[in-house]
């Protein structure tokens, strides 16, 4: 146990790595391979686990990971039962997924794993994106999308793939293109986040955002955290409750830009409610009578007495459905069975017939 640990530090010097490398125990050695710099012996070990492990240490040098990819190609067709994890696709999958592995020692075209991890690699050269583009395993193409290397290869592989994952995970790639990123803003549900792109994005470039036409593209500029004064002035005025949400957290909005914001309703309030400048009637008013989960954010406003926030209780909808540990009488077609409760609205065709069968299964 000790020496498995002490063979996970990095660095270790020369000599106590070669020790590690002719330990008995095979888990010792595997880990001196993963971690350490690859010496003579380590490098010269043939066991399957040993050569694993090298391919996923990114200090290996590059004629050690040329060398192995190699090995794992020239048995790939050999007719052995691999244990599962052991087969040299998987070793090519490890390497691919390796970024100390040069690129060009990489065989296209291969095992999905080995394209999979390949698909995520930001050194490769551009046919390889075009071919992994067109790739039949959509894991494949998701990568892809997501690959800020491979950005060039996005409007090919968007004009096959409807997909909203692969489309939604091309609008997060950190360089997707401004103009290619609002025509996805207006067909895919990108999230209530801060895109990458945006995130980098100029001032010229959110103002470009901030007077699209378009909810959806504005709602991308509103998330943004260092906004200019006068684009969050504009945002406050937003017509659109989607934009009114995301620009809601912005420190700079002042008290009455907030009270502006409350007018989109409940969706927004408890954004405006927890903002640090809201002020504590406002917060109350917005959260009377929410339920109980939005009261956390009263509990945490400064400007709150504790006394007050209690009284801030949601009120009992007519027929709603009772809370765990409510007081409370069960409904006359509730049928308790053990940790099962067998629920109607009354008498329907079949439900006796229903409650029977679930019966005779606890018995």
């Amino acid at each position: 146990m000790i020496r498995t640990e002490l063979s996970a530090r990095f660095p270790l010097p020369g000599p106590i790595v070669d020790l590690l490398a002719a330990d008995p125990d095979l888990d010792v050695v595997t880990s001196a391979a993963r971690c350490q710099v690859p010496m003579a012996r380590l490098a010269a070990d043939p066991r399957r686990a040993v050569r694993r492990a090298l391919a996923a240490n990114e200090q290996a040098p590059p004629d050690l990971l040329r060398r192995i990819v190699r090995e794992a190609e020239s048995c790939r067709w050999a007719p052995v039962a691999w244990e599962q994890g052991a087969s040299p696709d998987d070793l090519l999958a490890t390497l691919a997924g390796n970024p100390a592995t040069p690129p060009d020692s990489l065989p296209g075209g291969g095992h999905v794993l080995v394209r999979w991890a390949m698909a995520s690699r930001t050194d490769l050269a551009g046919e390889v994106y075009a071919e992994l583009a067109e790739d039949a395993m959509p894991g494949v193409r998701y990568d892809l999308a997501r690959n800020p290397a491979a950005v060039a290869f996005l409007p090919r592989l968007l004009a096959r793939d409807d997909s909203r994952e692969i489309r939604r995970a091309a609008a997060h790639n950190p360089r997707v293109p401004l103009r290619l990123l609002a025509e996805l803003a207006l067909e895919t549900r990108i999230g209530r986040v801060l895109v990458p792109r945006v995130a980098t994005a100029t001032e010229a470039e959110l103002r470009t955002l901030a007077c699209s036409a378009a909810a959806q593209v504005r709602r991308l500029a509103a998330a943004h955290p260092d906004l200019p004064a006068d684009l969050v002035a504009r945002f406050a005025e937003d017509p659109d409750a989607g934009v009114a949400r995301a620009v809601a957290p912005h420190p700079g909005l002042s008290p009455a830009q907030l009270r502006t914001l409350a007018r989109h309703g409940t969706a927004v309030h408890p954004r405006i409610a927890e903002h640090p400048r809201c002020p504590a009637d406002l917060a109350r008013a917005l959260l009377d009578g929410a339920p109980v989960r939005a009261l956390r954010v009263l509990a945490r406003h400064p400007g709150l007495a504790p006394q007050s926030i209690g009284s801030c209780r949601a009120p009992r909808r007519p027929g709603g459905r009772r809370r765990r540990g409510q007081p409370g009488t069960a409904r006359r077609d509730d049928v308790h069975c053990g940790r099962f409760r067998l629920t109607g609205s009354g008498p329907r065709p079949g439900m006796a017939h229903r409650i029977g069968a679930a019966l005779k299964k606890l018995r």
